[in-house]
């Protein structure tokens, strides 16, 4: 046996088994409990989700149970009653273990002979053994046996003692030998990079696993899994990457936890009860789902719900979203934005619009729906289709089509290809609900053709059709519109002024389903309230808008979710990336991360006019369900910290984009700079965040150059230069480039370091004749007084200002030339100083510098009498 939760815990019966046998009896029915735990969460895990949510009641129940016999009478329930049917297929070898009656040759004979043994040792069996035994008869009987013991206090050493050899001989058999524990278990945690760390909990690996090693696009949420036909979450048991312990559901449940159990070191802790406080009774039916038959729709055929009343016209999307698809282009288009922003009754008003021309013979709605957004709140709905089965089965219901000798899927295919009912829109509401939606969109994509097409409703952007739609907030007159229809429809229109119809629009940021929430809570208390104040005492609204989308979000998305959440403005996307992007935090792809959450509609995208720099802005509710996150996120002490280093940046609101990066970077250096005076070392710990910013913002390199420069370290001087040549290595500025190699020039100069000086001004001589002439003469006054610089190196040094030099010398003057002169004659090249001298005496003749020149080499003006 080889399976870490069980070798954990006979290491534990082990160590009990020498302190005493009434300490290692009671480690036996411990393990016991465990072993029967993991068994049933392992083969509940395998029940695939089906409309009806056979697992999810199920999960429901034994999350609530508790006592083991709890646990086992919900177990029976599922695999002999409804739930059994959605059974994975590749767990059947285990479930035909589990059940199948045996004789005495076989192990689980073996397990169970022993519990009985066991039993007849302290309480007496109440029934003959068996021929025939079932590893399903085990649990039963381990049940029994561990409730009838609980009081083996009483019992003789010598009679506890055998019993509890009996015991460990039977959890022996069963965790050596049972199917499930050979299967690949494994901890998936996902890292920031979108790859998965694969841990292991046994010697089996699995080929789908081992994927997830490489793959990015993969959506697992980090837990426990094991391998069927594909890897399936263990709800009931819980652990971290590192499987430092195991715990088990025990019962205790409550709106605000329910107990954790760790078997194996006696530990407790709190399970989040959030994702099982749906009631498990059959659900209603979504309020846009479609209806049951195809019947007349103006000139379609089709099954569209009704419109809903209240609805605001939103004429540009209307009128975009009616042209892409009664075109005969583009055969998936998506309508893609967050929850609640309006996308589903954007879609039905385009279609029933639709519906009056020739395009479509057959307009069929799916929907997949699981939540209804109704002013008063939330409410649970049963999705009508889940899963490629499900669409198919619909399809051929509403058609009519009573042939069975094709798959129904195949089926489905081949219309969507070329429809015997004629031009059909086949439309697919809120399908990210759907199970695998990336294979369902992979096989729709692979079958549609024209005249065929599909709409999808989304709050996903992944699912790149051939065209998208995106759907914001409403307009500032839409959402007028909205607050006062719906206002009025709650007799509250009186309570609305012109400052809280703005004050709503701004914080809802024109989202349809807050603005309606909004007014809704005002209805209720008959006063106006602070918007954000109302969204973010709304829970349920704010996990029905986001909880789904987040859950799909990679390990990296959610990290720069939340620190988003915690800044609350908008967020210059280098600065995020230069703090989240520091060598003590984990590296991931931030740009992927940002690009994840746009197409969530989590965050809006900006770029600055000034210097097209992209600013990161976290719509209000979204950042409130964030902030909520943050309470209790494995990422919360890390975010913080992040948060506590761009708060230096300083706050920027939407009407600051305009103005580009550079105000938030001279904040956080002057920042820096107040507190450099009494501590020149702080920099070192912004130095990476800065430098970051620089390599992609190069003009930062500037200001870490004044930085530096007003600093009082002993160090400023080297560090000044090194800025500004970072500054001259990255930017594309010709001009500022000049400023800056003049700049060094002078601090060369100031250290007496004259090579690196004359290279200074060489640089700087690239933009402009009076550059080239001012390096020049800078250049000409070093080497006059300076004979130490090497021969070779001076001559490349000054052919360069010369070639420089000659490109504008139809614009030189006097002063001009006589510096190109110098620059001869200072590499020897007596005969062009002559000539040079001689061009600029002929366009100055009066030119002090020229005639002093022309003296120097005994030439006579030829203007001269």
């Amino acid at each position: 046996m080889n399976f870490i939760p069980l070798n954990r815990m006979f290491d534990r019966i082990n160590r009990s088994r020498e302190s005493s046998d009434g300490e290692f009896f009671q480690s036996l029915i411990l393990s016991g409990e465990f072993i029967t735990k993991l068994i049933i969460a392992g083969l509940i895990a395998s029940i695939n989700e089906d409309p009806d949510r056979h697992r999810y009641r199920i999960t429901y129940n034994l999350v609530r149970g508790n006592s083991i016999g709890e646990w086992v009478n919900t177990f029976e329930e599922a695999i002999t009653g409804p739930a059994a049917q959605f059974i994975d297929s590749n767990a059947q070898s285990d479930l035909f273990e589990l059940t199948k009656k045996v004789n005495s040759s076989n192990w689980q004979y073996s397990a169970v002979e022993n519990i009985w043994l066991a039993s007849n040792t302290l309480i007496n069996n109440l029934e003959q053994k068996r021929p025939k035994y079932s590893l399903r008869d085990w649990i039963s009987f381990f049940v029994r046996f561990r409730n009838k013991t609980r009081g083996h206090g009483a019992q003789l050493e010598s009679d506890c003692s055998e019993a509890a050899n009996h015991l460990f001989r039977s959890l022996t058999f069963v965790a050596e030998n049972f199917a499930i524990f050979k299967r690949s278990w494994s901890y998936l945690h996902q890292n920031l990079s979108g790859k998965y760390r694969i841990s292991y909990l046994g010697d089996t690996k699995n080929d789908k696993f081992e994927e997830l090693k490489k793959k990015t696009n993969e959506k697992y949420n980090n837990g426990i899994y094991i391998a069927f036909s594909e890897p399936k979450q263990v709800d009931m048991l819980l652990s971290n990457a590192d499987l430092t312990d195991f715990f088990c559901a025990n019962g205790g449940f409550s709106d605000n936890g329910y107990e954790l159990l760790s078997y194996i070191t006696g530990k407790a802790d709190i399970g989040d009860s959030s994702k099982y406080l749906t009631p498990i009774t059959p659900l209603p039916s979504a309020e846009t789902e479609g209806l049951g038959i195809l019947d007349i729709q103006n000139n379609v055929f089709g099954n569209l719900p009704s419109l809903s009343k209240g609805y605001v016209n939103r004429a540009q999307l209307e009128s975009k979203l009616y042209d892409v698809l009664t075109d005969d282009h583009h055969p998936i288009i998506t309508l893609h934005g967050t929850g609640g922003i309006g996308k589903t009754q954007l879609a039905l008003t385009v279609l029933h619009s639709i519906s009056k021309s020739e395009r479509f013979s057959v307009i069929i709605w799916f929907s997949a729906r699981d939540i209804d957004l109704l002013p008063i709140g939330p409410k649970p709905v049963k999705a009508h289709i889940i899963d490629t089965q499900s669409i198919s089965k619909e399809y051929i219901r509403l058609i009519g089509h009573h042939k069975t000798d094709i798959k129904e899927s195949d089926f489905l295919s081949s219309q969507m290809t070329n429809s015997n009912i004629g031009p059909t829109l086949f439309v697919f509401d809120n399908f990210e609900t759907v199970k695998q939606p990336n294979e369902v969109f992979q096989w729709i994509d692979a079958c549609i053709r024209h005249p065929n097409k599909i709409l999808i409703t989304t709050r996903n952007r992944e699912f790149n059709g051939d065209f998208q739609v995106k759907v914001s907030g409403m307009e500032e007159d839409e959402s007028y519109t909205l607050i006062d229809t719906t206002s009025t429809s709650l007799n509250i229109h009186h309570l609305i002024n012109s400052e809280y119809r703005e004050l709503l629009y701004k914080e809802s940021e024109g989202h349809p389903y807050v603005i309606k929430i909004l007014l809704g809570e005002a209805a209720k208390s008959r006063t106006l309230a602070k918007p954000g104040r109302i969204i973010a005492d709304k829970d349920k609204v704010l996990t029905a808008l986001f909880e789904r989308s987040y859950n799909q979000l990679s390990s990296g998305a959610k990290r720069v979710f939340l620190t988003l959440c915690r800044w609350k403005s908008v967020i210059p996307l280098v600065a995020l990336k230069a703090v989240l992007l520091r060598s003590n935090n984990e590296r991931f792809d931030v740009d992927s991360a940002v690009d994840e959450l746009d197409k969530m509609s989590f965050v809006e995208i900006n770029s600055s006019e000034t210097d097209n720099q992209i600013f990161i802005e976290t719509p209000l509710s979204a950042s409130l369900f964030g902030n909520k996150k943050l309470t209790s996120d494995y990422y919360c002490n890390i975010v913080e910290a992040d948060f506590k280093l761009l708060l230096n940046f300083g706050s920027i609101q939407k009407h600051d984009i305009k103005r580009g990066l550079a105000p938030s970077i001279l904040r956080l250096l002057k920042f820096l700079s107040s507190k450099m005076e009494k501590d020149n070392s702080l920099y070192e710990e912004y130095k990476e965040v800065l430098e970051f910013i620089a390599y992609n913002y190069p003009e930062t390199w500037l200001w870490i150059a004044d930085l530096h420069d007003e600093s009082t370290s002993p160090e400023k001087t080297e560090k000044t230069c090194k800025a500004l040549k970072s500054f001259v290595e990255n930017s594309d500025d010709t001009s500022k480039k000049q400023k800056a190699w003049c700049r060094l020039a002078l601090i060369y100069g100031k250290s007496n370091d004259r090579l690196h000086e004359i290279h200074a001004w060489s640089e700087s001589a690239n933009t402009s004749l009076m550059h080239i002439s001012e390096a020049a003469n800078n250049i000409n006054k070093i080497l006059h007084d300076n004979s130490e610089i090497e021969e070779d190196v001076k001559e490349v040094i000054v052919l360069k200002v010369i070639d420089a030099h000659n490109q504008y010398l139809s614009d030189a003057n006097g002063t001009h030339l006589s510096r190109l002169a110098w620059l001869y004659l200072n590499i020897g090249n007596t005969e062009k100083a002559i000539y040079y001298t001689r061009e600029g005496l002929k366009r100055d003749s009066n030119n002090e510098h020229l005639i002093k020149l022309s003296n120097r080499l005994i030439i006579e003006s030829e203007e001269a009498p």
